[in-house]
Protein backbone atom coordinates (compact mmCIF):
# COMPACT_ATOMS: atom_id res chain seq x y z
CA UNK A 1 0.00 0.00 0.00
CA UNK A 2 1.32 3.37 -1.07
CA UNK A 3 1.75 6.42 1.50
CA UNK A 4 -0.29 9.53 0.67
CA UNK A 5 0.68 13.36 1.86
CA UNK A 6 -1.77 15.41 2.68
CA UNK A 7 -1.84 18.79 2.20
CA UNK A 8 -3.24 22.43 3.40
CA UNK A 9 -2.57 24.77 1.00
CA UNK A 10 -3.15 28.91 1.67
CA UNK A 11 -1.86 31.75 -0.34
CA UNK A 12 0.37 30.05 -2.52
CA UNK A 13 1.99 28.12 0.21
CA UNK A 14 1.72 24.87 2.16
CA UNK A 15 0.72 25.70 5.80
CA UNK A 16 0.22 22.29 6.71
CA UNK A 17 1.85 19.19 5.62
CA UNK A 18 0.76 15.53 6.86
CA UNK A 19 2.40 12.14 6.04
CA UNK A 20 1.43 8.75 5.37
CA UNK A 21 -1.98 10.40 5.91
CA UNK A 22 -5.70 8.88 5.69
CA UNK A 23 -9.18 9.77 5.50
CA UNK A 24 -9.33 11.36 8.98
CA UNK A 25 -6.42 13.20 8.28
CA UNK A 26 -7.95 15.03 5.28
CA UNK A 27 -10.65 15.62 6.96
CA UNK A 28 -9.26 17.37 10.22
CA UNK A 29 -7.13 19.17 6.97
CA UNK A 30 -10.39 20.72 5.28
CA UNK A 31 -11.90 21.98 8.60
CA UNK A 32 -9.18 24.83 7.85
CA UNK A 33 -9.06 27.17 4.73
CA UNK A 34 -7.66 27.86 1.44
CA UNK A 35 -7.25 24.14 -0.19
CA UNK A 36 -6.25 20.50 0.58
CA UNK A 37 -4.67 18.40 -1.65
CA UNK A 38 -3.35 15.13 -1.69
CA UNK A 39 -0.71 12.62 -3.83
CA UNK A 40 0.41 9.39 -3.48
CA UNK A 41 4.71 9.53 -2.86
CA UNK A 42 5.20 7.54 -6.06
CA UNK A 43 4.32 10.43 -8.27
CA UNK A 44 6.06 12.47 -6.60
CA UNK A 45 9.03 13.16 -9.12
CA UNK A 46 6.24 13.84 -11.73
CA UNK A 47 4.15 16.52 -10.09
CA UNK A 48 3.75 19.96 -10.44
CA UNK A 49 4.62 22.28 -7.11
CA UNK A 50 1.35 21.58 -5.78
CA UNK A 51 1.56 24.88 -3.80
CA UNK A 52 0.57 25.94 -7.54
CA UNK A 53 -2.39 23.57 -7.82
CA UNK A 54 -5.21 25.93 -6.43
CA UNK A 55 -4.16 28.33 -9.38
CA UNK A 56 -5.65 25.67 -11.96
CA UNK A 57 -9.09 26.02 -9.77
CA UNK A 58 -11.62 28.51 -11.91
CA UNK A 59 -14.12 28.81 -9.06
CA UNK A 60 -14.74 27.35 -5.83
CA UNK A 61 -16.81 24.67 -6.63
CA UNK A 62 -14.46 22.66 -8.76
CA UNK A 63 -12.43 19.21 -8.06
CA UNK A 64 -9.35 18.25 -9.88
CA UNK A 65 -7.71 15.29 -9.73
CA UNK A 66 -5.33 12.61 -11.73
CA UNK A 67 -8.83 10.04 -12.25
CA UNK A 68 -7.84 9.77 -16.41
CA UNK A 69 -4.04 9.64 -15.81
CA UNK A 70 -4.50 6.99 -13.06
CA UNK A 71 -7.28 4.98 -14.80
CA UNK A 72 -9.81 5.36 -11.99
CA UNK A 73 -12.14 3.51 -14.20
CA UNK A 74 -10.66 0.26 -13.79
CA UNK A 75 -10.31 0.30 -10.20
CA UNK A 76 -14.03 0.41 -10.26
CA UNK A 77 -15.11 -1.43 -13.44
CA UNK A 78 -18.02 -3.80 -11.57
CA UNK A 79 -19.51 0.06 -10.74
CA UNK A 80 -20.48 0.09 -14.47
CA UNK A 81 -23.19 -2.51 -13.81
CA UNK A 82 -25.25 -0.24 -10.94
CA UNK A 83 -24.50 2.77 -12.73
CA UNK A 84 -25.10 1.74 -16.58
CA UNK A 85 -25.87 5.12 -17.84
CA UNK A 86 -23.42 7.46 -16.37
CA UNK A 87 -20.76 9.07 -19.28
CA UNK A 88 -18.76 9.31 -16.10
CA UNK A 89 -17.66 5.77 -15.78
CA UNK A 90 -16.33 5.58 -19.27
CA UNK A 91 -12.43 6.10 -19.72
CA UNK A 92 -11.37 9.41 -20.27
CA UNK A 93 -8.32 10.86 -22.13
CA UNK A 94 -5.64 11.57 -20.31
CA UNK A 95 -4.34 14.85 -22.11
CA UNK A 96 -6.84 16.95 -21.37
CA UNK A 97 -9.54 18.27 -18.73
CA UNK A 98 -11.95 15.66 -18.29
CA UNK A 99 -15.35 15.92 -16.64
CA UNK A 100 -15.36 12.75 -14.33
CA UNK A 101 -16.54 12.19 -10.63
CA UNK A 102 -13.39 9.03 -10.06
CA UNK A 103 -11.50 11.17 -8.01
CA UNK A 104 -8.11 9.60 -7.64
CA UNK A 105 -5.98 8.77 -4.88
CA UNK A 106 -2.76 9.60 -7.15
CA UNK A 107 -3.12 13.30 -6.71
CA UNK A 108 -5.82 16.17 -6.61
CA UNK A 109 -6.80 19.70 -5.13
CA UNK A 110 -10.01 20.95 -3.75
CA UNK A 111 -11.51 23.95 -2.12
CA UNK A 112 -11.38 23.02 1.74
CA UNK A 113 -15.11 24.71 2.00
CA UNK A 114 -16.51 22.10 -0.52
CA UNK A 115 -14.84 19.24 1.17
CA UNK A 116 -16.29 20.44 4.75
CA UNK A 117 -19.99 20.90 2.86
CA UNK A 118 -20.05 17.76 1.33
CA UNK A 119 -18.44 15.61 4.20
CA UNK A 120 -15.74 13.28 3.59
CA UNK A 121 -16.07 10.10 5.72
CA UNK A 122 -13.15 9.64 8.30
CA UNK A 123 -13.55 5.83 8.62
CA UNK A 124 -12.80 4.67 5.28
CA UNK A 125 -9.72 4.19 3.26
CA UNK A 126 -8.22 7.41 1.62
CA UNK A 127 -9.04 6.07 -2.34
CA UNK A 128 -12.55 5.15 -0.86
CA UNK A 129 -13.43 8.32 0.89
CA UNK A 130 -12.30 10.35 -2.23
CA UNK A 131 -14.18 8.33 -4.47
CA UNK A 132 -17.46 8.48 -1.94
CA UNK A 133 -16.68 11.95 -1.94
CA UNK A 134 -16.20 12.45 -5.42
CA UNK A 135 -20.19 10.68 -6.28
CA UNK A 136 -21.77 12.99 -3.71
CA UNK A 137 -20.07 15.36 -5.41
CA UNK A 138 -21.37 14.49 -8.42
CA UNK A 139 -25.03 13.95 -7.57
CA UNK A 140 -24.98 17.69 -5.69
CA UNK A 141 -24.41 18.74 -9.59
CA UNK A 142 -20.49 20.16 -8.83
CA UNK A 143 -17.89 20.11 -11.28
CA UNK A 144 -15.02 17.41 -10.78
CA UNK A 145 -12.11 17.35 -13.17
CA UNK A 146 -9.32 15.33 -14.34
CA UNK A 147 -6.88 17.37 -14.72
CA UNK A 148 -3.31 16.37 -16.62
CA UNK A 149 -1.92 19.68 -15.55
CA UNK A 150 -1.57 18.55 -12.24
CA UNK A 151 1.24 16.95 -13.26
CA UNK A 152 5.27 18.04 -14.38
CA UNK A 153 5.16 14.90 -16.98
CA UNK A 154 3.57 11.46 -17.90
CA UNK A 155 3.53 9.46 -15.31
CA UNK A 156 4.53 5.42 -15.68
CA UNK A 157 1.86 3.71 -16.41
CA UNK A 158 2.27 0.81 -13.85
CA UNK A 159 1.53 3.38 -11.10
CA UNK A 160 -2.21 1.57 -10.42
CA UNK A 161 -4.63 1.20 -7.38
CA UNK A 162 -7.11 -0.94 -6.39
CA UNK A 163 -9.84 -0.88 -4.18
CA UNK A 164 -11.05 -4.37 -2.78
CA UNK A 165 -14.37 -5.39 -3.51
CA UNK A 166 -15.82 -4.30 0.45
CA UNK A 167 -14.80 -0.79 -0.40
CA UNK A 168 -16.87 -1.08 -3.69
CA UNK A 169 -19.65 -2.74 -1.90
CA UNK A 170 -19.81 0.48 0.95
CA UNK A 171 -19.17 2.72 -2.24
CA UNK A 172 -22.40 1.05 -3.63
CA UNK A 173 -24.59 1.63 -0.76
CA UNK A 174 -23.44 5.26 -0.04
CA UNK A 175 -23.62 6.26 -3.47
CA UNK A 176 -26.81 4.40 -4.57
CA UNK A 177 -28.15 2.90 -2.56
CA UNK A 178 -28.43 -0.43 -0.35
CA UNK A 179 -31.30 -1.72 -2.84
CA UNK A 180 -28.27 -1.84 -5.37
CA UNK A 181 -26.40 -4.30 -3.23
CA UNK A 182 -28.81 -7.51 -4.59
CA UNK A 183 -28.46 -5.89 -7.93
CA UNK A 184 -24.58 -6.12 -8.16
CA UNK A 185 -23.94 -9.32 -6.41
CA UNK A 186 -26.56 -11.30 -9.02
CA UNK A 187 -24.30 -9.35 -11.87
CA UNK A 188 -21.18 -10.71 -10.05
CA UNK A 189 -22.83 -14.26 -10.26
CA UNK A 190 -24.14 -14.42 -13.59
CA UNK A 191 -21.70 -12.49 -15.55
CA UNK A 192 -18.21 -12.98 -13.46
CA UNK A 193 -19.14 -16.59 -11.70
CA UNK A 194 -18.74 -15.00 -8.62
CA UNK A 195 -20.14 -13.87 -5.12
CA UNK A 196 -18.64 -11.99 -2.41
CA UNK A 197 -21.25 -11.97 0.38
CA UNK A 198 -19.03 -9.51 2.73
CA UNK A 199 -18.62 -7.04 0.17
CA UNK A 200 -22.50 -7.17 0.33
CA UNK A 201 -22.30 -7.26 3.97
CA UNK A 202 -20.14 -4.30 4.44
CA UNK A 203 -22.00 -2.17 1.75
CA UNK A 204 -25.14 -3.14 3.93
CA UNK A 205 -23.39 -1.97 7.36
CA UNK A 206 -21.80 1.05 5.57
CA UNK A 207 -23.14 4.20 7.79
CA UNK A 208 -25.32 6.85 5.45
CA UNK A 209 -24.18 10.03 4.18
CA UNK A 210 -24.27 12.44 6.94
CA UNK A 211 -26.77 15.59 5.38
CA UNK A 212 -25.01 17.98 2.35
CA UNK A 213 -24.65 21.78 3.82
CA UNK A 214 -26.39 22.91 0.40
CA UNK A 215 -26.47 26.41 1.90
CA UNK A 216 -22.29 26.59 2.14
CA UNK A 217 -22.33 24.89 -1.15
CA UNK A 218 -24.48 27.55 -2.67
CA UNK A 219 -22.13 30.47 -1.71
CA UNK A 220 -19.69 28.88 -3.40
CA UNK A 221 -21.17 29.42 -6.67
CA UNK A 222 -19.50 32.11 -8.90
CA UNK A 223 -21.29 34.96 -9.69
CA UNK A 224 -22.76 35.14 -13.26
CA UNK A 225 -22.47 38.54 -14.99
CA UNK A 226 -24.84 39.41 -17.84
CA UNK A 227 -22.45 41.81 -19.50
CA UNK A 228 -20.37 38.84 -21.26
CA UNK A 229 -19.52 39.27 -24.33
CA UNK A 230 -19.10 36.54 -27.29
CA UNK A 231 -20.21 36.22 -30.40
CA UNK A 232 -22.58 33.13 -31.30
CA UNK A 233 -24.50 31.57 -34.51
CA UNK A 234 -27.92 29.62 -34.01
CA UNK A 235 -28.82 26.31 -35.61
CA UNK A 236 -32.23 25.65 -36.71
CA UNK A 237 -33.67 22.55 -38.32
CA UNK A 238 -37.26 22.73 -39.22
CA UNK A 239 -39.91 21.02 -41.27
CA UNK A 240 -43.55 22.33 -41.76
CA UNK A 241 -43.89 24.76 -39.32
CA UNK A 242 -43.55 28.58 -40.46
CA UNK A 243 -45.48 30.27 -37.32
CA UNK A 244 -43.33 28.33 -34.80
CA UNK A 245 -40.16 28.85 -36.79
CA UNK A 246 -40.76 32.26 -37.28
CA UNK A 247 -42.09 33.07 -33.88
CA UNK A 248 -38.78 31.54 -32.77
CA UNK A 249 -36.79 34.13 -35.09
CA UNK A 250 -38.88 37.10 -33.71
CA UNK A 251 -37.54 35.74 -29.96
CA UNK A 252 -33.82 35.88 -31.18
CA UNK A 253 -34.22 39.04 -32.69
CA UNK A 254 -35.33 40.65 -29.36
CA UNK A 255 -32.28 38.97 -27.47
CA UNK A 256 -30.15 41.35 -25.31
CA UNK A 257 -27.50 39.31 -26.91
CA UNK A 258 -28.35 38.72 -30.65
CA UNK A 259 -26.93 35.76 -32.59
CA UNK A 260 -24.36 36.91 -35.22
CA UNK A 261 -26.10 34.81 -37.70
CA UNK A 262 -29.06 31.89 -37.75
CA UNK A 263 -28.96 29.13 -39.69
CA UNK A 264 -32.15 27.45 -40.63
CA UNK A 265 -32.68 23.96 -42.23
CA UNK A 266 -35.53 23.89 -43.62
CA UNK A 267 -36.75 20.18 -44.41
CA UNK A 268 -39.39 20.62 -47.26
CA UNK A 269 -40.90 17.81 -49.35
CA UNK A 270 -41.74 18.34 -53.43
CA UNK A 271 -44.30 20.63 -54.04
CA UNK A 272 -43.98 22.48 -50.32
CA UNK A 273 -44.52 25.94 -49.86
CA UNK A 274 -41.82 27.59 -48.47
CA UNK A 275 -41.51 29.33 -44.97
CA UNK A 276 -42.37 33.33 -45.36
CA UNK A 277 -38.91 34.30 -43.65
CA UNK A 278 -38.36 37.91 -45.39
CA UNK A 279 -37.81 40.61 -43.40
CA UNK A 280 -35.06 43.06 -41.68
CA UNK A 281 -33.61 40.78 -38.63
CA UNK A 282 -30.43 41.94 -36.72
CA UNK A 283 -28.53 39.15 -38.04
CA UNK A 284 -27.80 37.36 -40.82
CA UNK A 285 -30.18 35.09 -41.45
CA UNK A 286 -28.44 31.85 -43.40
CA UNK A 287 -31.57 29.43 -45.08
CA UNK A 288 -30.62 26.05 -46.76
CA UNK A 289 -33.27 24.39 -48.30
CA UNK A 290 -33.07 20.41 -48.60
CA UNK A 291 -36.07 17.84 -50.02
CA UNK A 292 -34.85 14.95 -47.10
CA UNK A 293 -35.77 14.42 -43.79
CA UNK A 294 -33.55 13.78 -40.53
CA UNK A 295 -32.49 15.86 -37.33
CA UNK A 296 -29.31 14.72 -37.31
CA UNK A 297 -28.28 15.29 -41.20
CA UNK A 298 -29.86 18.76 -40.84
CA UNK A 299 -28.36 19.88 -37.94
CA UNK A 300 -24.79 18.71 -39.54
CA UNK A 301 -25.46 20.52 -42.91
CA UNK A 302 -26.21 23.85 -41.10
CA UNK A 303 -22.99 23.12 -38.50
CA UNK A 304 -20.98 23.49 -41.49
CA UNK A 305 -22.25 26.93 -41.62
CA UNK A 306 -21.09 27.80 -38.70
CA UNK A 307 -18.40 30.77 -38.00
CA UNK A 308 -18.73 31.96 -34.53
CA UNK A 309 -16.83 30.51 -31.42
CA UNK A 310 -20.34 29.80 -30.20
CA UNK A 311 -22.62 27.45 -31.05
CA UNK A 312 -26.84 27.64 -30.30
CA UNK A 313 -28.62 24.44 -30.83
CA UNK A 314 -32.12 25.21 -30.92
CA UNK A 315 -35.81 22.91 -31.84
CA UNK A 316 -37.84 25.07 -33.96
CA UNK A 317 -40.78 25.29 -31.83
CA UNK A 318 -39.05 27.31 -28.47
CA UNK A 319 -39.91 30.41 -27.32
CA UNK A 320 -36.97 32.45 -25.50
CA UNK A 321 -37.39 35.09 -23.16
CA UNK A 322 -35.02 38.10 -23.81
CA UNK A 323 -32.33 37.08 -21.46
CA UNK A 324 -32.00 33.44 -22.52
CA UNK A 325 -28.66 34.14 -24.94
CA UNK A 326 -26.82 36.45 -22.69
CA UNK A 327 -27.40 34.55 -19.53
CA UNK A 328 -26.28 31.15 -21.49
CA UNK A 329 -23.51 33.05 -22.36
CA UNK A 330 -22.07 34.47 -18.77
CA UNK A 331 -23.17 31.22 -17.11
CA UNK A 332 -20.94 29.19 -19.73
CA UNK A 333 -18.02 32.09 -19.12
CA UNK A 334 -18.43 32.11 -15.39
CA UNK A 335 -18.28 28.27 -14.63
CA UNK A 336 -15.54 27.55 -17.52
CA UNK A 337 -17.39 25.29 -19.69
CA UNK A 338 -18.05 24.50 -22.86
CA UNK A 339 -21.33 23.86 -22.92
CA UNK A 340 -25.07 24.98 -21.33
CA UNK A 341 -28.40 23.55 -21.68
CA UNK A 342 -31.09 25.70 -20.77
CA UNK A 343 -34.45 24.27 -18.78
CA UNK A 344 -36.84 23.28 -21.87
CA UNK A 345 -40.34 23.02 -20.36
CA UNK A 346 -43.77 22.56 -21.64
CA UNK A 347 -46.80 25.35 -20.58
CA UNK A 348 -48.27 22.83 -18.22
CA UNK A 349 -44.71 23.02 -16.52
CA UNK A 350 -44.47 27.02 -15.92
CA UNK A 351 -45.39 26.74 -12.61
CA UNK A 352 -42.27 24.79 -11.69
CA UNK A 353 -40.26 27.29 -13.14
CA UNK A 354 -37.11 28.15 -9.95
CA UNK A 355 -35.55 31.26 -11.29
CA UNK A 356 -33.71 31.84 -8.61
CA UNK A 357 -32.12 28.05 -9.33
CA UNK A 358 -28.07 27.34 -9.40
CA UNK A 359 -26.01 25.79 -12.50
CA UNK A 360 -25.11 22.38 -11.95
CA UNK A 361 -22.86 20.14 -14.02
CA UNK A 362 -25.16 17.55 -16.32
CA UNK A 363 -24.98 14.20 -16.84
CA UNK A 364 -26.93 14.17 -20.26
CA UNK A 365 -26.95 16.99 -22.70
CA UNK A 366 -30.02 18.06 -25.30
CA UNK A 367 -30.20 19.81 -28.53
CA UNK A 368 -33.07 21.94 -27.99
CA UNK A 369 -31.59 24.73 -26.52
CA UNK A 370 -27.90 24.77 -25.60
CA UNK A 371 -25.15 26.63 -26.13
CA UNK A 372 -21.90 25.17 -27.10
CA UNK A 373 -18.50 25.93 -28.15
CA UNK A 374 -17.90 25.80 -31.35
CA UNK A 375 -14.47 24.35 -31.63
CA UNK A 376 -15.58 21.35 -29.52
CA UNK A 377 -17.94 20.13 -31.20
CA UNK A 378 -15.87 19.92 -34.41
CA UNK A 379 -13.62 18.21 -32.37
CA UNK A 380 -16.74 15.56 -31.13
CA UNK A 381 -17.46 15.47 -34.42
CA UNK A 382 -21.10 15.34 -36.51
CA UNK A 383 -24.42 13.98 -35.02
CA UNK A 384 -24.43 10.09 -35.73
CA UNK A 385 -27.06 9.77 -38.81
CA UNK A 386 -27.04 6.50 -37.64
CA UNK A 387 -29.65 7.16 -35.09
CA UNK A 388 -32.22 9.19 -37.31
CA UNK A 389 -35.34 9.00 -36.65
CA UNK A 390 -34.81 6.71 -32.80
CA UNK A 391 -34.26 9.86 -30.94
CA UNK A 392 -31.11 9.79 -28.36
CA UNK A 393 -28.74 11.39 -30.80
CA UNK A 394 -27.92 14.26 -28.67
CA UNK A 395 -27.13 12.13 -25.49
CA UNK A 396 -24.75 10.59 -27.87
CA UNK A 397 -22.81 13.48 -29.04
CA UNK A 398 -22.60 14.73 -25.71
CA UNK A 399 -20.27 11.78 -24.56
CA UNK A 400 -18.04 12.70 -27.33
CA UNK A 401 -18.35 16.61 -26.16
CA UNK A 402 -17.42 15.54 -23.24
CA UNK A 403 -14.00 13.46 -24.41
CA UNK A 404 -13.19 16.71 -26.24
CA UNK A 405 -12.82 18.26 -23.09
CA UNK A 406 -16.67 19.85 -22.82
CA UNK A 407 -18.23 20.06 -20.07
CA UNK A 408 -21.81 20.17 -19.49
CA UNK A 409 -23.67 22.38 -17.52
CA UNK A 410 -27.38 22.71 -17.02
CA UNK A 411 -29.01 25.94 -16.40
CA UNK A 412 -32.77 25.84 -14.80
CA UNK A 413 -32.75 29.59 -14.33
CA UNK A 414 -32.66 30.18 -18.28
CA UNK A 415 -36.74 28.87 -18.96
CA UNK A 416 -37.40 28.04 -22.33
CA UNK A 417 -41.19 27.37 -23.17
CA UNK A 418 -41.08 23.99 -25.61
CA UNK A 419 -44.52 24.65 -27.74
CA UNK A 420 -44.95 20.54 -28.68
CA UNK A 421 -46.67 21.86 -31.67
CA UNK A 422 -49.44 18.84 -32.70
CA UNK A 423 -47.95 18.80 -36.22
CA UNK A 424 -44.08 19.24 -38.19
CA UNK A 425 -41.40 19.33 -36.83
CA UNK A 426 -37.68 18.57 -37.86
CA UNK A 427 -38.24 14.31 -37.42
CA UNK A 428 -40.28 12.44 -40.20
CA UNK A 429 -41.97 9.25 -39.47
CA UNK A 430 -38.94 6.74 -40.26
CA UNK A 431 -39.52 3.35 -41.68
CA UNK A 432 -37.15 0.99 -40.20
CA UNK A 433 -35.90 -2.37 -42.31
CA UNK A 434 -36.55 -4.29 -39.09
CA UNK A 435 -40.56 -3.49 -39.44
CA UNK A 436 -41.34 -6.56 -40.69
CA UNK A 437 -39.88 -9.11 -39.26
CA UNK A 438 -42.07 -11.55 -37.49
CA UNK A 439 -39.68 -11.32 -34.06
CA UNK A 440 -39.79 -7.63 -33.71
CA UNK A 441 -36.23 -6.18 -31.74
CA UNK A 442 -36.31 -5.32 -28.62
CA UNK A 443 -35.07 -2.59 -26.87
CA UNK A 444 -34.72 -0.69 -30.15
CA UNK A 445 -31.70 -1.70 -32.05
CA UNK A 446 -31.19 2.28 -32.68
CA UNK A 447 -31.21 2.92 -28.66
CA UNK A 448 -29.04 -0.46 -28.15
CA UNK A 449 -26.87 1.01 -31.22
CA UNK A 450 -26.11 4.13 -28.88
CA UNK A 451 -25.29 2.46 -26.14
CA UNK A 452 -23.33 -0.26 -27.32
CA UNK A 453 -20.89 2.85 -29.40
CA UNK A 454 -19.70 4.17 -26.06
CA UNK A 455 -20.57 2.08 -22.88
CA UNK A 456 -18.45 -0.67 -21.58
CA UNK A 457 -18.85 -4.50 -21.23
CA UNK A 458 -19.64 -4.38 -17.71
CA UNK A 459 -21.92 -1.26 -18.35
CA UNK A 460 -23.51 -3.18 -20.86
CA UNK A 461 -24.21 -6.62 -19.18
CA UNK A 462 -25.96 -4.09 -16.11
CA UNK A 463 -28.26 -2.60 -18.43
CA UNK A 464 -28.94 -5.97 -20.23
CA UNK A 465 -29.20 -7.64 -16.51
CA UNK A 466 -31.77 -4.53 -15.56
CA UNK A 467 -33.83 -4.74 -18.96
CA UNK A 468 -34.57 -7.98 -18.32
CA UNK A 469 -35.46 -7.75 -14.90
CA UNK A 470 -38.33 -5.38 -15.44
CA UNK A 471 -39.94 -6.67 -18.19
CA UNK A 472 -39.87 -9.69 -15.89
CA UNK A 473 -41.19 -7.49 -12.84
CA UNK A 474 -43.90 -6.05 -15.21
CA UNK A 475 -45.78 -9.40 -16.01
CA UNK A 476 -47.79 -12.34 -13.32
CA UNK A 477 -45.11 -15.32 -11.69
CA UNK A 478 -46.92 -18.20 -14.02
CA UNK A 479 -46.02 -16.13 -17.23
CA UNK A 480 -42.46 -15.27 -16.81
CA UNK A 481 -40.62 -18.26 -18.51
CA UNK A 482 -42.34 -17.32 -21.71
CA UNK A 483 -41.76 -13.62 -21.17
CA UNK A 484 -37.79 -14.58 -20.47
CA UNK A 485 -38.11 -16.32 -23.64
CA UNK A 486 -39.49 -13.46 -25.68
CA UNK A 487 -36.93 -10.74 -23.87
CA UNK A 488 -34.12 -13.24 -25.12
CA UNK A 489 -35.73 -13.42 -28.52
CA UNK A 490 -36.46 -9.62 -28.60
CA UNK A 491 -32.58 -8.60 -27.41
CA UNK A 492 -30.98 -10.88 -30.27
CA UNK A 493 -33.02 -9.34 -32.74
CA UNK A 494 -32.17 -5.70 -31.72
CA UNK A 495 -28.31 -6.48 -31.12
CA UNK A 496 -28.16 -8.43 -34.66
CA UNK A 497 -29.85 -5.07 -36.16
CA UNK A 498 -27.79 -2.87 -33.82
CA UNK A 499 -24.52 -4.89 -35.26
CA UNK A 500 -25.58 -4.15 -38.84
CA UNK A 501 -26.32 -0.02 -37.78
CA UNK A 502 -22.66 -0.31 -36.40
CA UNK A 503 -21.46 -2.11 -39.63
CA UNK A 504 -23.90 0.85 -41.87
CA UNK A 505 -25.39 -1.49 -43.47
CA UNK A 506 -28.97 -1.33 -41.95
Amino acid sequence: MSAHVLLRIEGGRIAERVEAGTAADLARLAQGEGCVAWYDRRLEPWLRDPATWPELLRHSLEVLHLGCVQRTDLAVTSLGRVDFDSPFLLPGPGDRRYPTWLVAPAGGVAPAPLVRALGLEPRLGLAAALLDLGRQAQREGLFLYSEPALLSGPVPEEIRFELDRRELGTLIARGYGRQWLGFWALAGVLFDRSFSPGAVLAGWRAPARPAVDRESLARLHPAVERTAAGEMDAVIPTLGRPGPLRDLLEDLAAQTVPPRRVIVVEQRPPGAEPAALDAAWPFELVVRTVEWTGACRARNLALREVRSPWVLLLDDDVRLPADSLALLLATAQAYGVGAVTAAVHLAHQEAEAAPGALPRAWATFGAGATLVDAAALREAGPFDERLEGGYGEDAEIGIRLRRAGCSVLHAPAVRVLHLKAPAGGFRHAFRFPWHGEPVQPRPSPIFLYARNKHATPVMQQGFRLFYALNRLRSVPAFARPGELFRVLRGWERSAHWAERLDGGTA
